[in-house]
């Protein structure tokens, strides 16, 4: 059986036809689902919806609140609520999964909320009586407090002072990313960063500075303004990491986020949204959650070909990979002193006596490694992480460390001795080695080996290996000690960054996240998954269950 999806994107001349065999029973048990409040089709307006929680406007009608709640109730709170007043709550707020963002608007003492839900005839009719018996119309309604109590313990809700106090029409983001309008107060980006835990960009889409209004974005992927150009399109996905299509909602309508709403894993659109405009939506939804799977099995089956084509890769015979972890960039002009300290660049923790012996035993251990096999690629791995240090690379420091003082010995060990000069914490480490061993051979590794501190074994072995799948039979670990003095504040150290890999073992959110970006100080372009496009599904996913994409070491294709 086949699924045929067609695409028309209203306002431009794009058809689209994607072929999946045996997805479309998938397809039909996760359609976009179509609804109203009341009687306006603009759910994105009276709605908000992330991985986290999903809020809704007072007022509606029940049928309103049970499709949210048939849908959504058993995964996350679905949240009855107003914002400054007003039921155009999609509109007024930005959030993720990490956080909420009110306008200043909102009520944290004593505001008097009208009763929607009553019609304007009828609110003079009891406006009248209540005059006549003397009883109070309106009711103490804390907006803030009420969020605050209804959303999970791990969504930081914030107010904040913004004159463009539509902070929906104003802000579009994920997990992960954030796009803003351009003239967004510095006080309010920062925090977007802070409460949201995302990186932001200013940006347009399709020149249009309310991006929150035509933008609908998930971890996923996303949909845009039908007018957004073919070059837009590709830059934002860039800029975002996700994939994105263009459309409308609601029989044309280009404001995307007033028309429908989406988080991971389902989406929520106008009854006006036509079958053509729906099957868009699941693209930029639904598909785009399998897509990684086929590609990969499309993938596969090319690379069996391509990869035996060793003519245009510079080491096509090597099988298998030793990596070497960098801890540090060498920032001396004089060789002579690759076991002092201060020839060094060392973080607070790292500034211990007898700790630059311990880089200078990791490169030993790497070569001799590597010396023993002789289908063996050595790797330095680590980039230009510390901006005192220079526009330095941890991996050029310890080849150039080992090149200096003759470690490489035979000849034949020195060229398939290369750097690896982009990875900004242990999981890229390993991420990237197999990706520039790629490149370098044509094939992905039959064996790998780490070398790094011992302490760190239970990391790379179970929670950097399982996250990309590599067999375990398959995989070793050199391990070298810490110094003594600095071992038990090792151990701690190790023990809370393991606690974070085990929350998010891709390092794609929180901490983990920031922590990369503050070790890429000058904006290095990582060129992965370029080389290396059977895992490009591998690259992209961010989740805390393992990647469910097909792998080519899964397959023994080596």
């Amino acid at each position: 059986m086949q699924a045929c999806f067609h695409l028309e994107v209203f306002g431009t001349r794009r058809k689209t036809y994607i072929y999946f065999p045996s997805v479309a029973k998938f397809c039909c048990e996760t359609m976009a689902t179509r609804l109203q409040f009341e009687n306006s089709c603009e759910v994105g307006v009276f709605s908000k919806l992330t991985n986290a929680y999903c809020l809704v406007a007072i007022g509606g009608s029940e049928s309103f609140y049970s499709t949210f709640e048939a849908e959504l109730a058993d995964v996350i709170p679905v949240v009855k609520t107003s914002i400054g007043g007003t039921r155009i709550i999609g509109r007024l707020c930005a959030g993720n999964k990490n956080g909420l963002l009110l306008p200043h608007t909102t009520t944290d003492q004593g505001f008097f909320l009208l009763l929607f839900s009553l019609s304007f005839v009828f609110l003079r009719m009891v406006l009248f009586a209540l005059r006549l018996i003397d009883l109070p119309l309106l009711f103490e309604y804390e907006e803030l407090q009420h969020l605050r109590n209804s959303l999970p313990d791990q969504v930081v809700v914030q107010r904040i002072e913004e004159r463009l106090s539509a902070l929906g029409n104003c802000i579009t983001c994920n997990d992960h990313v954030a796009l803003t309008h351009p003239d967004l107060d510095r006080e309010t980006e920062e925090m977007v960063t802070d409460v949201l835990g995302v990186e932001v960009f200013r940006n347009t889409i399709a020149t249009n500075v309310l991006v929150g209004s035509f933008c609908a974005l998930s971890n996923r992927g996303g949909l845009v303004h039908p007018h957004t150009s073919v070059e837009d399109l590709d830059e934002l996905s860039t800029l975002l990491q996700v994939p994105l299509v263009a459309g409308t909602v609601n029989r044309g309508s280009e404001v995307i986020a007033a028309g429908m709403i989406v988080n991971d894993w389902t989406a929520f659109c106008g009854s006006d949204t036509t079958a053509t405009e729906v099957s868009v939506i699941e693209i930029g939804v639904t598909i785009i959650v399998l897509l990684p799977l086929y590609e990969n099995r499309f993938q596969m089956s090319s690379y069996q070909k391509y990869g035996m084509d060793f003519d245009s890769y510079p080491l096509p015979n090597l099988k298998n990979l030793v990596m070497v972890a960098g801890h540090s960039v060498y920032t001396s002009s004089s060789c002579g002193k690759v076991d002092k300290e201060d020839s060094w660049f060392l973080e607070f923790y790292q500034k211990n006596p007898g700790q630059a012996s311990t880089f200078l035993a990791h490169i030993q251990e790497g070569i001799e490694t590597a010396s023993k096999d002789n289908a063996a690629l050595l790797l330095f791995s680590g980039g230009e992480t510390r901006r005192d240090a220079g526009p330095r690379s941890e991996a050029q420091s310890y080849w150039a460390v080992a090149e200096s003082k003759g470690w490489f010995g035979k000849e034949d060990v020195r060229q398939r001795a290369l750097t690896e000069e982009h990875a900004r914490d242990s999981f890229e480490n390993l991420l990237f080695s197999v990706c520039r061993f790629r490149e370098l051979t044509g094939m992905y590794p039959q064996n790998i080996t780490v070398v790094s501190y011992d302490f760190k074994e239970e990391r790379f072995v179970h929670l950097h290996r399982s996250a990309i799948g590599f067999p375990e039979s398959r995989f070793f670990y050199a391990g070298t000690p810490a110094i003594s003095t600095a071992k038990e504040a090792a151990r701690k150290g190790e023990a809370v960054v393991q606690a974070q890999f085990q929350e998010d073992p891709y390092g794609c959110q929180g901490s983990l996240r920031h922590k990369k970006l503050g070790r890429d100080p000058f904006h290095r372009s990582i060129p992965y998954p370029n080389g290396c496009p059977e895992i490009e599904g591998l690259f992209r996913y961010c989740g805390t269950a393992p990647y469910p994409g097909s792998l080519p070491w899964s397959h023994n294709l080596n």
